[in-house]
Order: C-alpha cells, then structure tokens, then sequence
C-alpha cells in the first residue's frame, strides 16, 4: 500500500502539519462499493427523459423560455430576501402556480438567445447542461437555480456549477398528469406522500456554464488565440463539470480539493486539446511562478474545511506542482492523438480516482495506470 506519510514527511510535513496534510489529502472514493464489472457508458438517470423534451422545446420557444415555463424560480428577481418572501416559497417549496398570475412580469435575461440547453454525455450517461453567453445571465441563472434567488457574491474565477438533488415541480405534475389519467378514482394527495420517498422520480442533476473564459484568464496567459480559446474555454469547463457527475455517479460524493480538481482539469484538458498542460493548470491555480502563490487562482478556494494552515498550505502548492508535471509526463508517453477512445477515458479516470496527489507527485502514477490497464476488461465492460 503506497505510503502516503512517508512521501509527506519527504516535502517536510511534521507534527500537526502532516496530520493536516493526511487528512486533507485522503482519498474517500469507495471502490468497493460499485458494482462490478461496469458496463460504460452507464445507463441514463430517469431525469434525462424530460431534459430530452426540454431540448427539443428549446428549439422552437428558447432555451430560457423553455426553462422559464417549468422552473418557477426564473419568475422572481434575485433579491435580499427573496427565498423567504411567502409566493416564493409557495412556488418553490410546493409547486403552487399562483406565481404566473400574481407577478407583474417574468424576470427578461441580457441575452436570452445566446441560452442553450443539451444533454452531455459522460462514462457515468448523459448530464443536462444549461450554458449562458452572457456573464450576467450566468450569474443571474445560478443565483436563481442554485442560490434561492438570493444575491450571493459569484467570483468572477466561477464559471460553472452542478446542481443535484434540485426539486423539479415540472416532473411532479407530468408524474401527477399521468398518474391521474391511470387512476381517475385515485387520492393525489396519498399518492404524492408516496412519490416523495422516490426522489429518482422527481429530483434532477444538471449543469450551469458560463461561455466565458476558462478560470478568468485571457487568451495571452495560456499563448493561444483569442477565439480559440473561447472555444477551448467552454469545452474544457463542459469535461471539468462532467468529471464532478461522474464522481458523484460513481462514488456518491464530490469533494471540494485539489485532488478532484486536477482530475477535473485534466479531463477537460484532453477532451479540448488532447493533452494534459500542467502550465495552464498551474496557472488556473495562480501557481505559475511557484513557489509565488497568486491569490486570485482558484487553489484558494480548494484550501479545506477547516482551512489548511500557511504551512501546509505551502507543502501542498509544491506536492501539487510535482504532481502535475508527473501526469502530464505520462499522458504524453502513454497517449498520442487528438480523440482519446473510451478505453482510453476510463482508464484514465479510474486510474486517478483511484490514487492521491501524494501519489502522483512521487512518480507512481506509471504503476497505478499499468495494473488497471491489465484489469480493465474483467472490471469494465462496453469499451468496444
């Protein structure tokens, strides 16, 4: 077993330090806990039935119309206060409609046709996804849906979130239509009680993206053109945000660290380009003149809970440095081409979920990836 105290110790973690560094760098993706073999991609969750409709409505009506007539909160402004005002917690909390009749007018979006709305596929099925050309109607969407309508502070470095668990009261009353029509002598009210055990039934995941640039730099920080890089930005973010769906597929769990973000980054990495860049990491970071840390990259807000003190904060911007450099040294000995092929993606995805930043930093990633590259097809199924 790969002894992550000893490397720790090697970067000069002692004492309350290395208890620190232990703990926030644990791996706590459960392996044990899926079902093996995996046939991949996995199958689609029940939500993506009716995020198909609301592709196919948004090209005739809009995007943001589409969504504005199923979800109640893109009627209400993003307002202090807002979710406890009581017609906002009617519609909200229990489907109630009075809403569309009590408002004056809907909320309007700066650039309402530059809204999409699609389903990605990933190794762990197909994700809805929601993208917003306009910066303010980002953030104006992500306080709506994933903020109460309250007007939180969106760091200008946030260009994406993924909401789970998110009630969808136009699931409930196409659940409730259809159910009516097969039991006209049925109790709603009884059959509602049940429906609310069944939250596959009801409660959605999908994904929120700006079209901004990747991480707020400018096409000059990263050397690449500037349309270019628009469109690198939004495909790199698409594969970032899709990594969070599949940890959270696969293991049940997201963790808010360094760890998942270089698995995040590097995906959407070589999805957009091929290859994995350990320098636009490390700038993405604010790493890029380690061992200078710049406070506006997006390392500081992957600091921990509680946060990490200033000197394990300063082992793990150079562990991290280390790390990358490893990875992208392998994905470029291992990996030629533009298009990775499935096998390709899932060995890669298992093989870094399945280690820590200790690991890669120290050079082991090399022997990680061949003993799931010799397993795959016993653990994997469906790679073609």
């Amino acid at each position: 077993m790969f002894d992550r105290q000893s490397v720790l110790k090697g970067y000069g973690a002692r004492g309350e330090v290395l208890e620190e560094l232990l703990s926030y760098g644990e791996n706590r993706f459960s392996f044990d806990d899926l079902n093996w073999p995996l046939n991949l991609p996995l199958a689609d969750e029940a939500h993506l039935e009716a995020w198909d409709r609301y592709f196919e409505a948004s090209q005739d009506q809009g995007a943001f119309s589409c969504l504005q007539n199923r979800f109640p909160q893109l009627w209400f402004p993003v307002e202090e206060g807002m979710s406890q005002q009581d017609l906002y917690r009617a519609a909200t909390l229990r489907g109630d409609s009075e809403y569309q009749t009590t408002l004056s007018h809907k909320q309007t979006l700066q650039a309402p046709e530059k809204v999409r709305i699609f389903c990605y596929p990933t190794l762990a099925g197909r994700v809805p996804m929601i993208t917003a050309g306009d910066r303010e109607d980002f953030v104006f969407l992500l306080q709506a849906l994933f903020q109460k309508n309250e007007p939180h502070p969106v760091p200008d470095a946030v260009g994406a979130t993924m909401g789970s668990g998110y009630n969808n009261w136009d699931r409930i009353r196409q659940y409730q239509k259809k159910w009516m029509k097969e039991h006209p002598f049925g109790v709603w009210s009884e059959e509602f009680q049940q429906l609310i055990s069944r939250k596959e039934l009801y409660q959605d995941k999908f994904i929120l993206l700006s079209e901004g640039v990747y991480s707020n730099l400018d096409a000059e920080e990263v050397g690449v053109p500037p349309q270019e890089w628009s469109e690198l930005s939004l495909r790199i973010r698409m594969e970032h945000e899709s990594t969070h769906f599949m940890t959270a597929r696969f293991f049940g769990s997201i963790h808010n660290c360094a760890f998942e973000e270089i698995i995040a980054d590097y995906t959407g990495m070589v999805e957009a380009t091929g290859a994995f860049h350990a320098d636009w990491f490390l700038r993405f970071m604010g790493l890029e003149n380690h061992p200078e840390f710049r406070e506006t990259g997006r390392l500081i807000r992957y600091r921990g809970t509680p946060p990490l003190s200033e000197e394990a904060f300063g082992i793990l911007q150079k562990i991290i440095v280390d790390a990358v450099r490893h990875i992208e040294e392998v994905d470029r000995r291992r990996f030629s081409g533009e298009k990775r092929s499935l096998r390709e993606k899932a060995l890669m995805f298992f093989t870094l979920t399945q280690g820590n930043v200790e690991e890669w930093a120290s050079g082991h990633l090399e022997t990680r990836l061949e003993e799931w590259d010799q397993d795959l097809e016993t653990k994997i199924t469906g790679l073609g």
